[in-house]
């Protein structure tokens, strides 16, 4: 696959690019935005697990970089475990991603 999708919440805007192309933009409600600081400050403290194994074979990876007073970058390989905080906020700003297409 050759996937390249980039999410990108700044502020209250939301953008989608994939492979450099805006596909979606929208301005988020003060309560997504809400959501999204309030589920990226739990990420912030989360402990990443050791990584176990060698990266996985579709070379599929998610990550996450948070820009505030401290900064995080997390990536995940495809078949990956992480801590629930970091699901939520994939998850939740997955559904504001599909809202904005």
């Amino acid at each position: 696959m050759d996937d390249h999708r980039v999410t990108t919440i700044s502020d209250d805007q939301l953008i989608v690019t994939d492979h450099g192309k805006i596909r979606a933009k929208r301005q988020l409600t003060p309560e997504a935005v809400d959501q999204v600081e309030r589920l990226a400050n739990e990420v912030l403290g989360v402990t990443m697990p050791k990584r176990t194994y060698p990266e996985a074979v579709d070379g599929g990876t998610t990550t996450i970089e948070i820009v505030a007073a401290k900064t995080r970058h997390i990536d995940i390989w495809a078949g990956e475990d992480a801590p629930e905080p970091v699901w939520a906020l994939l998850y939740a700003v997955e559904a504001l991603a599909r809202d904005a297409a």
